[in-house]
């Protein structure tokens, strides 16, 4: 079963990824739209950037579990400064706040991720099984991040 999570760079998508066992950053990997329709309805991707593209994946793929997760502005931006970079968020701002009027989008706060309880209602929603407790012990205490700037360079346009 597939699934879409999004939210802003720096929103701890790459652990999203791992938590829930999809595909970090899909549409970096796809050159084509239905393909990457295809990995979302297989396997399930947590993506920065799709939150563009969610009102075409939403009308393709209407029964598909999606997520987003929201995290401060000033904490992104302070987070992509460090990293030395520098891209437009109002698109991505603007197309997350719309999906909270989304009843079909489960909408879940950045620092809500650091409780178990709403780490297992996303995985409920996303993969329609509890989430292990031991498992997510062991990958809560895991810092993982990918490299933003590399990734954001190597993202297809879709």
């Amino acid at each position: 079963m597939g699934f879409l999570v999004m939210g802003l760079p720096r929103s701890r998508t790459f652990w999203l990824s791992r938590l829930l066992g999809g595909v970090h950053d899909p549409s970096a990997a796809h050159l084509n739209f239905y393909a990457l329709l295809n990995t979302l309805q297989t396997c399930g991707g947590v993506d920065t950037g799709l939150v563009l593209k969610y009102p075409q994946i939403r009308w393709h793929l209407p029964g598909l579990p999606c997520a987003a997760v929201f995290r401060p502005i000033q904490d992104v931006e302070a987070s992509l400064t460090k990293l030395g970079i520098k891209i437009p968020l109002q698109p991505f701002i603007d197309a997350l706040e719309a999906l909270k009027s989304d009843p079909s989008v489960l909408c879940l706060s950045y620092a809500a991720l650091d409780l178990f309880d709403c780490c297992d209602k996303l995985h409920r929603h996303c993969r329609n099984t509890p989430l292990s407790r031991p498992f997510w012990e062991q990958l809560r205490r895991v810092n993982l991040q990918c490299d933003a700037a590399k990734q954001l360079a190597a993202r297809s346009p879709l």
